[in-house]
């Protein structure tokens, strides 16, 4: 809450880049330690993941790094980058498989990019599975689905799967709602990315849409 906000003044660009744990962090001081917070903290978070990925890697680029930690991170708040977190929170298990894999190979990301479906008026909710690296082939995604809702009686039913065509780096899922007469809560559908040799998982691995009833009880 006491860290400044992007945009930048200088380009008007979404600042930062990435985050990292920089409050109520164990810090080394003259003569001992410190409970500390501040980008001072944050920093060096990323400053040794920098150095663990070059230990993987000796020839990764300042460039190849950024991308490496921005595909790693755990998206937070506004879905995509914002002014906030930017990319989101640093992931170093994530980024250090890119790291070993190449930035060429996929990271899947998933997110509720409108993240309430309506009964009334069967209003959909739209989740969005995306890709970094190459876009030269198509890539299917798998996924898990759970919740509260039930497929075909609470929602129209969605395959198992999603073909990311080539080209391209996203691809979307509706949840459309199956509106009824029945008195009840608000209910959800729960999307998670199912490991998978042909790409890997982000640390945003999991997307919830919320299907808003039109008969609450």
């Amino acid at each position: 809450y006491f860290i400044c906000r992007g945009p930048s003044t200088c380009y008007n660009s979404i600042k930062p880049d990435i985050s990292a744990p920089g409050d109520g962090i164990l810090s080394a001081i003259p003569f001992g330690y410190e409970i500390l917070g501040g980008t001072s903290m944050a920093a060096p978070h990323i400053t040794g993941s920098v150095a663990i990925l070059r230990s993987i890697n000796t020839a990764l680029t300042v460039d190849q790094l950024e991308i490496i930690l921005t595909s790693g991170a755990k998206d937070l708040g506004t879905p995509g980058p914002d002014n906030s977190s930017g990319a989101g929170r640093l992931d170093l298990f994530v980024s250090a498989q890119v790291a070993i894999k190449g930035t060429d190979f996929p990271v899947a990301k998933i997110l509720a990019t409108d993240s309430i479906a309506n009964e009334a008026g069967l209003v959909p909710g739209t989740i969005t599975i995306s890709r970094t690296g190459n876009t030269d082939t198509y890539l299917e995604v798998k996924y898990s689905v759970a919740g509260t809702a039930i497929a075909g009686s609470d929602y129209a039913a969605i395959p198992e799967n999603v073909t990311i065509p080539a080209g391209s780096s996203t691809a979307t899922i509706q949840i459309t709602p199956i509106d009824d007469t029945l008195q009840e809560i608000d209910e959800t559908v729960i999307l998670k990315i199912i490991s998978d040799p042909a790409y890997i998982v982000s640390a945003t691995d999991t997307a919830t849409i919320t299907i808003k009833s039109d008969e609450l009880i």
